[in-house]
């Protein structure tokens, strides 16, 4: 309110000073005119100071009409800002794995597409800035505007307007910023279906309980042996949870991947167990149904056996097994942390004691043994109940999968992703914010007086 005083009181005062210059005793047309511009200015000013609440709203009533909110085009904002700060990331990680490699002069195309990205993100952070300036300070600037056009002798009659304009064009228009360029970018950045495939997955044993640390091994080709050597080795965190791709390894499209999991020194064939590349986001599960794993102990499933029951906790393994074959012999095989205290091991409720023998799987100390029972029944109930242990990560040397075969499909996508984002977030984004700087121009001009409408 003290502001809006002062502008009444500097219109007023420009208003005194043209009624003074419009009556001086001075035949000089151009004077007469001079104090008449003065007191349409002064006029002018206190009707801009009277409806100053009405630039406040009218930004907000156009936007409800329009069924738009500054909170969508911030989401639009930060949605945008991921894909190219996961963009950036993958391929900042990509470049440090080929500068070490014999394939150092792809460098040139993918620095440029660097330099793309990094240019689109400069772009996103003048937007930032303009948006929160006039989303924060809107009212500031049409006080501000409001002050600087009462200024008598026309000293801030055009910088008044044009701020005047600014607040109203640009609180209106960044929010529509997101239909302008989905309108004229159409399908242009399609984070699904570009690039190499990125797979993101989850190991678990028979009963759907994760492997904490298991080591997921990847081959090119069909395998029989256990000794093959595998084209990646991945060392899952302590939920079972792993990422191929996603920046951190080039996976072709149409590439067929043979998938093993190793887990307390055996390699085990999961569920499923190939995956075809087909350039696009996955979600997959790898059951290992051969093993149950419980806190420290696993319990090796035979291959002729099938699991009926299961009751996992910490530091209790309870399931069934059923033979699938006629077998005389349940061969039962246990491993553990070898500092792992059993207290417990019961087949179809009889007490069995294991001849532990000690082994090393990644420099983990291990122990293991296997039980041979005589088979009486249909149905074997098994109870373990041991202590419950962290898991202990195993010492990995990863090796990321780096398939070049394709990389001149991906250097071309990685190239168009690149002219994309500068149309979609330089070219676009500009020529809308340039629009409306040009609309507030027009605006102010309206408001200054620029425009004058002749009857006759």
């Amino acid at each position: 309110m003290d502001i809006l005083i002062l502008a009444s009181s500097l219109a007023m005062l420009s208003y005194v000073i043209g009624v003074i210059v419009y009556a001086l005793p001075v035949p000089y047309r151009p004077i007469k005119k001079l104090g008449m511009a003065f007191i349409i200015d002064a006029i002018v000013a206190m009707i801009l100071i009277t409806i100053y609440n009405v630039f406040i709203y009218v930004g907000d009533f156009i936007l409800n009409l329009l069924n738009l909110t500054w909170l969508d085009f911030y989401r639009w904002l930060v949605s945008r800002t991921a894909v190219l700060v996961g963009v950036f990331t993958g391929l900042s990680y990509l470049l440090s794995m080929i500068k070490v490699s014999q394939y150092s002069f792809i460098l040139s195309p993918l620095n440029l597409v660097l330099t793309y990205i990094s240019l689109s993100l400069s772009a996103l952070k003048i937007v930032y800035f303009l948006s929160t300036l006039i989303f924060k300070f809107r009212k500031e600037l049409v006080l501000l505007g409001v002050l600087l056009y009462s200024l008598p002798f026309r000293i801030g009659k055009g910088v008044g307007a044009f701020l005047i304009a600014c607040s109203i064009v640009l609180y209106v228009g960044f929010p529509l910023m997101p239909a302008f360029v989905s309108y004229f970018e159409g399908n242009i950045i399609s984070s699904g279906n570009f690039g190499p495939t990125t797979i993101y997955g989850t190991i678990v044993d028979g009963a759907g309980n994760y492997l904490p640390y298991s080591v997921l091994l990847v081959y090119l080709k069909k395998v029989s042996s256990p000794h093959a050597i595998p084209s990646a080795v991945i060392l899952t965190n302590d939920r079972g949870k792993f990422v191929l791709g996603d920046g951190k390894d080039i996976i072709p499209k149409n590439t067929t991947l043979y998938l093993r999991v190793e887990y307390l020194g055996y390699v085990f064939v999961p569920q499923p167990n190939e995956f075809i590349a087909k350039g696009f986001k996955k979600n997959i599960v790898l059951r290992v149904n051969s093993i149950i794993y419980s806190a420290g102990v696993a319990l090796l499933i035979p291959f002729n056996y099938v699991l009926l029951n299961k009751f996992i906790t910490g530091n209790l393994i309870d399931v069934t097994l059923k033979p699938i074959s006629n077998n005389k012999v349940l061969s039962l095989t246990l491993i553990k942390y070898h500092s792992t205290p059993i207290y417990r091991i019961a087949i179809n409720n009889k007490e069995y004691i294991c001849n532990w023998s000690v082994l090393s799987w990644r420099g983990i100390k291990l122990s293991s043994c296997t039980l041979n029972i005589k088979l009486s029944n249909d149905l074997f109930n098994i109870i373990i109940f041991h202590e419950s242990m962290e898991p202990k990560r195993p010492n990995v040397n990863q090796k990321r999968l780096l398939l070049l075969s394709g990389i001149s499909d991906l250097i071309a996508g990685y190239i168009s992703l690149g002219v994309s984002l500068l149309y979609s977030l330089i070219f676009l984004p500009g020529m809308y914010v340039s629009l409306l700087l040009a609309m507030s121009a027009a605006l102010s001009r309206v408001l200054g007086g620029g425009i004058r409408i002749k009857l006759i």
